[in-house]
């Protein structure tokens, strides 16, 4: 099985020369992928949520609060917190 996905820190110009500039994409991409896990729990516990139904109460606030939960950490992962 090939690579998911390969970062490269340093970039080459045409004349060889290295460029800095796509070290900053290539880290955000890096914390993007390194939060994919948490970003698809979080996906994962709303959907769960969603299809608890038309049932309401402590069940329901307790499935909600735990999908917000993941979501925040998720998306504060993929910008660089933990």
């Amino acid at each position: 099985m090939g690579s998911i996905a390969t970062v490269n820190s340093q970039a080459q110009k045409k004349d060889g020369a290295e460029e800095n500039e796509p070290v900053e994409l290539a880290k955000g991409n890096a914390r993007l992928i390194a939060a994919a896990p948490d970003l698809l729990e979080a996906c994962m516990a709303f959907v769960a949520y969603d299809e608890g139904g038309d049932s309401y109460g402590i069940a329901m606030m307790v499935a909600y609060n735990d999908a917000i939960t993941k979501a925040r950490a998720a998306i504060a992962r993929a910008k660089g917190g933990e």
